[in-house]
């Protein structure tokens, strides 16, 4: 049985993230508009299951339950997506003369998968 804490975490997480699915994934957003996501294929229960059954879910403190599907994913499993809109800005700067020299590219690259 849930205490008050507990009920009042499972409410703060529900405001925090927002799933959904497409045909090979399911996506989690932040409430800071980070995107991850974990292939469906890894999941077969997830994969093999309605949009209905899908949508039977519960956010808990550790991560997503699906208490018909028996599965439970993880928060901290989903693969972040870099934020690709950072490096489309850097070559648009190139292409328009703002940068002339880059003396580290990797360094750029790294700053834009953060």
């Amino acid at each position: 049985m849930l205490d008050g804490k507990s009920i009042l975490k499972i409410k703060l997480m529900e405001t925090k993230y927002k799933i959904w699915f497409d045909t090979a994934n399911i996506y989690l957003k932040s409430i800071h508009g980070k995107v991850a996501y974990l292939p469906l294929k890894d999941y077969k229960p997830l994969m093999n299951a309605s949009n209905e059954e899908r949508n039977q879910y519960e956010f808990l403190p550790f991560g997503i339950h699906w208490e018909k599907l028996d599965e439970d994913l993880c928060y901290d499993g989903f693969i972040p997506i870099p934020d690709w809109s950072a490096i489309d800005e850097g070559i648009a700067d190139i292409k328009a003369g703002r940068i002339t020299k880059i003396d580290n590219p990797k360094s750029l690259i790294a700053e834009c998968l953060k």
